[in-house]
């Protein structure tokens, strides 16, 4: 039990912690937790851990487990598993498979909050242990905007921010945005050929820099929406 981590009637922390390749016989390939124990993770990093259950962390009997601004990913034969009244709660956080790569049992609960999303979030070399974001990763700048709970959030607390000043990533490794300048348009063309009354383009900023744009000799017949730069909810960017 326990690949990584085991926690018995314990109170504790994992924060900016990649725990990965591990192994456990039966429970927890990465964490395992029990008892009473109340954990909580945050800006953790889990991947390619394996075990019968839990393939990044198992709890039972009473146990919480808090994950904030974490990613859990490629683990088997499931990222989280609780039985025996244990729960999770989780928010801003990359699982893979969402709610689905979550089993729970005998009255174990789930807490899903906002900010949780389910895809893949472009490590720069995983097989190789590098964890790190790619520029692209959508986990960068998606962490939760005032994980302090006091009210303000990164635009003004630092306690919400990343050290290059940027709101909080996901996972153990945040992405260094000091001298970044990416832009990035998907699609890179539209076809208005097509039957649809809505096309859509999306373009994304990394980078601690204003980017704005605007259109410009547009016909008559043409919308935009919005028609000039402003910026997402998760500080990038976008059209």
């Amino acid at each position: 039990r326990g690949g990584g981590v085991y926690f018995d009637n314990s109170n504790s922390e994992i924060s900016s912690t990649s725990i990965h390749n591990n192994t456990a016989s039966l429970e927890g390939g990465g964490v395992y937790s029990r008892d009473y124990s109340i954990v909580e993770v945050t800006n953790g990093t889990f991947y390619g851990n394996t075990a019968v259950y839990g393939g990044a962390i198992f709890t039972e009997y009473n146990a919480e487990t808090m994950i904030y601004n974490s990613i859990m990913y490629n683990d088997s034969p499931q990222e989280l598993n609780a039985t025996y009244n244990a729960d999770f709660t989780i928010s801003y956080s990359d699982i893979q498979n969402g709610l689905d790569g979550i089993v729970t049992n005998n009255n174990a609960e789930v807490n899903w909050l906002e900010g949780n999303i389910d895809t893949d979030p472009l490590f720069v070399a995983p097989d190789s242990g590098d964890y790190h974001l790619q520029p692209n990763s959508p986990c960068i700048d998606a962490g939760d905007p005032d994980l302090d709970g006091d009210g303000t959030d990164y635009t003004a607390d630092t306690d919400d921010q990343d050290p290059d000043g940027s709101r909080l990533d996901m996972g153990a490794y945040y992405f260094d945005q000091t001298d970044v300048n990416i832009v990035s348009i998907t699609p890179d063309s539209l076809d208005f050929g097509t039957d649809l009354d809505t096309l859509e383009i999306l373009l994304l900023y990394v980078g601690l820099g204003d980017f704005t744009w605007s259109i410009t000799d547009a016909p008559d017949w043409l919308t935009f929406v919005p028609s000039q730069s402003g910026r997402t909810a998760n500080n990038r960017a976008a059209g």
